[in-house]
């Protein structure tokens, strides 16, 4: 919410999934909703930086991007 013209969105009629959207475009780049327990973030990243959020502890790739890769 610091970065300018980013704003909060809540684009289903479920209150526990919200994302964030760049103003100018209303392109998503972060979804926040709750999974197994736990509260989930997906961040859309640059490719060079894919490998190294991957490798990391507790970081696990979104279900999307693993269908991509088996297309």
């Amino acid at each position: 919410m610091t970065f300018p013209g980013v704003y909060e969105d809540y684009p289903f009629d479920d209150g526990d999934w919200t994302c964030m959207r760049i103003r100018k475009n209303r392109r998503i780049f972060a979804w926040i909703y709750p999974r197994q327990g736990n509260i989930w973030v997906n961040v859309k990243c640059d490719p060079q930086w894919r490998e190294f959020w991957t490798g990391a502890s507790q970081i696990t790739a979104a279900a999307h991007r693993e269908t991509l890769q088996k297309l």
